[in-house]
C-alpha cells in the first residue's frame, strides 16, 4: 500500500492534513451464543451465554468485561471506566478491549497461529482455543451444581416496643 498523500486545504498554504488508512474493522457478533470467532467483536452491553444459560461473559456498559455465574462475578478485566467500547478476538488469537479510537485498553497477550475461538463453557470457564489447544483462560470453572446451604433459623414470637411506645408481638425468624 503506498503511503498516504497529504491533502492541502485551499487558501491555507501553511496547513496540510495527512489522511491515514482506516483501522481494520471487525464483524459485530450478535449477542447470542457462546462463541466469538476470530475477527468478531462484542460491543458494550453484548454478552456470550453458556449453552446451559448459567454463565455469561458480558461487556458491560462501563467497559468492564466480566464472567458471571448468574449474578455473581467470577472474573473481570478490571477495565471499568477506562473507555473500552468493544471486545475483539483478533485473527492471531489475542483478545483485546479497544476504546473508540482503536487503542488497546486490555489484552490477553496470547497469540498463536491457527483459528482462535473464544468460548464460555457450561462450567463457567472462558477460554481461547486454537487448533484444539487452550492458549488463554479465566480459570473460572465451577462445579456442576452450586451447593445451597440452608441457614438454620427458627421462628419465634418476639416482643418489640416501637417508637410510639406500642408493644407489638411479631412472629420472626431468628438465627440459632
Amino acid at each position: 500500500m503506498p503511503p498516504p498523500k497529504p491533502y492541502v486545504i485551499p487558501d491555507t498554504p501553511a496547513v496540510t492534513v495527512t489522511v491515514k488508512p482506516v483501522e481494520p474493522t471487525y464483524e459485530h457478533k450478535s449477542p447470542t451464543g457462546n462463541e466469538l470467532k476470530a475477527g468478531e467483536r462484542l460491543l458494550l452491553g453484548d454478552k456470550l451465554t453458556s449453552n446451559n444459560k448459567r454463565f455469561t461473559a458480558h461487556l458491560q456498559q462501563d467497559g468492564n468485561f466480566v464472567v458471571y455465574d448468574g449474578r455473581r462475578p467470577l472474573w473481570a478485566s478490571k477495565t471499568a471506566d477506562y473507555g473500552a467500547t468493544e471486545l475483539v478476538l483478533q485473527p492471531d488469537g489475542n483478545l483485546i478491549l479497544l476504546d473508540n479510537h482503536h487503542h488497546a485498553i486490555w489484552a490477553s497477550n496470547f497469540v498463536s497461529s491457527g483459528t482462535p475461538v473464544l468460548t464460555i463453557h457450561d462450567d463457567g470457564n472462558l477460554n481461547i482455543v486454537v487448533n484444539g489447544t487452550s492458549i488463554w483462560a479465566t480459570n473460572t470453572a465451577q462445579s456442576e451444581k452450586r451447593k445451597k446451604t440452608k441457614r438454620k433459623t427458627k421462628r419465634k414470637n418476639i416482643i418489640i416496643m416501637e417508637k410510639n411506645l406500642k408493644v407489638v408481638i411479631r412472629y420472626m425468624r431468628v438465627k440459632n
